[in-house]
């Protein structure tokens, strides 16, 4: 079987959160079949796969393999689940959000085992579960206590090497009037004026900026008030959700603090930062903050210089979230990214990956896996 042929049978799985089970059975598969030193599935539900001795130096290599589901099917040219190629590109949900980057880099760990020699430590090659829910969740409980020196995300590059990202935070801001008949509404307190005020000043806020980044986002992406529908009644109630970028350097309470800036003088408000909760396949629950630390590990960094070289690739940023906000945000592992595909296609109608950077990914892979652990 070639590297395609394995992502077209990753596509045709339907791996929405919660359904991802029969994607890292299939992936589990596939890491017997190249023969990896030690494939495992967790108890959390992710797979992981050995090669190369354990309990030496450890490159940690993570793709998620659930999708988000397809929204709009009639707007879909191409069967997101039948994984066609037209003219140079393989179409499919997830095909670049992220299975051909774990397709590729298992074979790509597959083609390092063929060379056979000693490493000079273990590459683990992880299929993670739940990052559309919460980056890094599983992930936490999966590495608790594991020491790892190294970590590749897999996300879409165009082939570039990341060495940075934004955080991001669901941020909610609840604020309170005073209900009154709109006839008389000079003597109540109109919540949804006040909140159009807090959205005001969040689009009007001046935050601090990154060379490679760029600024703090802060962007309303809902608003509720009560009582709805209102019946000649000022409201007394509004909520309103956030989607906030945010930069290295900046905390939970950091961010907290600039939203509690906003709030009117005299109006009573509350901040807070938002609950994810979700069950995985395998029965477990959580409940936790929405929130994704970001993280930048320098250009002149080791692992940056030798991922380049070694791929032949330019330098680059993500522009979203991964679960190196886990591996680089919360643990302080040196990270990179490296995957095959536009970010731009992420969630898109009629996703697709060019079939060429597959392949490519399958040699880049192994190259910079045996440049950072090198050879005894």
């Amino acid at each position: 079987m070639s590297v395609v042929s394995f992502l077209q049978d990753l596509i045709r799985i339907d791996t929405t959160p919660g359904r991802e089970e029969q994607g890292i059975l299939r992936a589990a598969e596939e890491m017997r079949h190249l023969e990896f030193d030690d494939v495992v599935i967790d108890g959390h539900g992710n797979l992981i796969g050995r090669i190369g001795p354990a309990g030496a130096k450890t490159l940690v290599v993570d793709g998620h393999i659930d999708t988000v589901p397809v929204y709009t099917l009639d707007a879909w040219q191409h069967d997101p689940f039948g994984a066609d190629i037209v003219d140079g590109y393989l179409f499919g949900r997830g095909s670049v959000d992220m299975k051909a980057a774990i397709a590729a880099f298992i074979y790509g760990g597959g083609e390092l085992r063929r060379r056979g020699g000693e490493l000079g430590g273990c590459v683990l090659l992880v299929v993670s579960i739940a990052e559309e829910m919460r980056e890094g969740a599983t992930l936490a409980e999966s590495f608790a206590g594991r020491l790892a020196d190294w970590c590749i995300i897999g996300e879409p590059t165009g082939l570039s090497i990341a060495h940075a990202q934004r955080g991001r935070a669901r941020i909610e801001v609840e604020v309170r009037g005073r209900s009154v008949h709109a006839a008389a509404s000079s003597s109540g307190i109109n919540a949804v004026e006040l909140m159009a005020e807090i959205i005001r000043r969040a689009r009007e806020l001046r935050g601090p900026s990154h060379p490679s980044l760029g600024g703090r986002d802060i962007n309303l992406i809902d608003i509720r008030s009560e009582p709805y529908p209102s019946i000649s009644t000022i409201p007394d109630y509004c909520v309103a959700r956030f989607d906030v970028r945010f930069l290295p350097g900046e905390s939970r309470e950091s961010l907290l603090e600039v939203m509690q800036s906003l709030l009117p003088a005299g109006g009573r408000g509350r901040v807070r930062v938002m609950p994810a909760s979700f069950t995985t396949y395998t029965g477990a629950h959580y409940e936790l903050e929405d929130m994704a630390l970001s993280w930048e590990t320098p250009a002149s960094h080791e692992l940056v210089q030798k991922a380049r070289a070694a791929a032949g690739a330019e330098l680059g940023i993500y522009p979203f979230c991964t679960n190196g906000s886990y591996f680089a945000g919360e643990r302080g592992i040196p990270t990179i990214g490296y995957g095959p595909g536009a970010a731009v296609q992420a969630h898109a109608v009629d996703e697709a990956v060019p079939v060429a950077e597959v392949e490519q990914a399958v040699d880049g892979y192994s190259s910079i896996f045996a440049a950072v652990l090198g050879r005894r």
